[in-house]
């Protein structure tokens, strides 16, 4: 029983750190919001100030704009990489101790299942030293104590996997957030992206054996940031 307190003290001290983080980091909204001043800013011309507001602004998404607008002149691909390895590393300092979520989730239940199992085997010895002779309220008595781990097990382990996937999902939405960000200041910059690299979509591939294809291969060029 213990180690499962244990594992619930640790699951609730880290979905409430994260969840400081990530509502200081990347608020609901503030995307949004940096979006639109960045658009009125740059129609009117003042680049200048766009900057200064990125700069001022927090969270994940208006650093990776912030690194755009330093790198904007450099090469393409160069360019690129600089802005997926800052966006690489925004969503790690939000992903950070997720995983131990996940963990607590899958093994509490295997800690309560533990529990009952060594309760089961405490009963059945108890009775067996008794020389079977026990009522069966004794009996019961045994094993309902032993099925308490298994309950306070899943107890543990549903909040903390639902916390999990709340926070992955943010975290999901954030990536897309950045994704979306790159893809505006792209257009509205005129900054060209790195299109070296092409591929085909999902679902298709080349046909070299056809001579005349029905349809024509779609090259898609890299825009923006691609975070898995």
């Amino acid at each position: 029983m213990w180690p499962l307190v244990i594992c619930s003290v640790f699951a609730v001290a880290i979905a409430l750190e994260r969840l400081v983080v990530f509502m200081f980091r990347s608020p609901p909204m503030q995307t949004r919001s940096l979006l639109q001043k960045l658009n009125q800013l740059l129609e009117k011309g003042e680049e200048d100030k766009a900057v200064k507001a990125v700069q001022t602004a927090r969270g994940p998404v208006a650093r990776v704009v912030e690194c755009l607008f330093f790198y904007r002149n450099k090469p393409p691909k160069l360019r690129d990489e600089i802005v997926n390895r800052e966006a690489s590393q925004q969503l790690a300092i939000l992903e950070t101790r997720l995983n131990w979520l996940a963990t607590i989730g899958h093994l509490s239940p295997m800690l309560g299942l533990l529990g009952t199992v060594a309760g089961l085997i405490s009963c059945f010895h108890s009775i067996e030293l008794q020389g079977g002779q026990v009522q069966p309220g004794d009996l019961a008595s045994g094993i309902w104590q032993a099925l308490l781990t298994t309950v306070f097990g899943l107890c543990v382990a549903l909040p903390s996997l639902a916390t999990y996937q709340f926070f992955d999902r943010w975290a999901g939405n954030v990536a897309l957030q950045m994704q979306w960000a790159v893809s505006y200041l792209h257009e509205w910059l005129n900054i060209e992206p790195d299109s070296s690299e092409e591929s085909f979509p999902q679902g298709e591939e080349p046909n070299e054996l056809d001579d005349e294809p029905e349809h024509e291969s779609v090259k898609s060029k890299e825009v923006g940031v691609s975070v898995e």
